[in-house]
């Protein structure tokens, strides 16, 4: 049981490192106002080894300019939590 425990904490470590890092991306690459974390990673509520990254972002180009992804693809829920650095 503690290993499974010291696994689901070190999956959330790197679940918000890597949250960071796609904060740092948009706003480099696609030059976003804001992103947020949220969901499980965010509140500290994962159980579990494998989190998904729950990301809101602000400032996201039209699908038509130089970002590829199609708004639709963006969806929020569940209670915000982190503000990253962008």
């Amino acid at each position: 049981m503690a290993e499974h425990e010291a696994g689901v904490v070190l999956r959330r470590i790197e679940g918000r490192r890597l949250a960071a890092d796609c904060a740092a991306l948009l706003a480099s690459k696609y030059g976003v106002r804001r992103v947020v974390l949220i969901g499980s990673l965010a509140t500290g509520e994962a159980t579990h080894q494998c989190p998904d990254i729950d990301l809101v972002v602000e400032g996201l180009p039209a699908r038509n300019s130089r970002c590829p992804a199609p708004s639709h693809l963006c969806r929020s829920g569940g209670s915000y939590g982190r503000v990253l650095t962008v």
